[in-house]
């Protein structure tokens, strides 16, 4: 299940996703052996904020999987936490 749900006005804009998948399994590979492997079910929250600082310019700030600071989502390695700040500039 996914949600998503964003705001905006002349200067600001936010953005929210939230991400709910259940217990899986997944292929996982072992040289020439191929098997699948249950990993648990998980909740991802993403998120950004942005401020226009003029008609060019934009800061923001986004977050990813924010719920906790690593996550198992697939039988690979585990997810984990960023924040990301950006400057856009538009000519």
């Amino acid at each position: 299940m996914k949600a998503n749900l964003g705001w905006a006005n002349s200067q600001w804009e936010v953005d929210a996703y939230l991400h709910y998948q259940s217990a899986s399994h997944g292929i996982q590979t072992e040289g020439a052996v191929a098997g699948l492997v249950p990993f648990p079910g998980f909740v991802s929250m993403d998120a950004r904020a942005a401020y226009k600082l003029r008609d060019r310019i934009t800061w923001s700030v986004a977050g990813q999987n924010l719920t906790q600071a690593t996550q198992r989502q697939t039988v690979g390695p585990a997810v984990e936490r960023r924040v990301l700040g950006t400057m856009t500039f538009t000519f």
